[in-house]
């Protein structure tokens, strides 16, 4: 039978020691900005609010009244 019991623990070691490196190198990465975002608490912004534009009127019929509920009614000619 072979012994395994240093494979476990050298396992352990190698996995701590990249858990180790992983954890500085993102506390090293994130401590300060990086050229050129390393003045963007200063840098002046505009903000443009985008709208869905106004829907256009609808048409008006030329001599014809409209319904009381405002719909357009059939102009004569299209009617028969």
């Amino acid at each position: 039978m072979t012994d395994t019991s240093g494979t476990s623990g050298t396992t352990r070691k190698l996995a701590s020691a990249c858990a180790m490196a992983l954890a500085l190198s993102a506390a090293a990465g994130c401590a300060s900005r990086a050229l050129p975002f390393d003045q963007l608490d200063q840098a002046q912004i505009t903000i443009y609010k985008i709208q869905q534009p106004a829907p256009p009127p609808p048409p008006v019929v030329a001599g014809v009244a409209a319904s009381p509920c405002g719909l357009v009614p059939l102009p004569p000619e299209l009617q028969a």
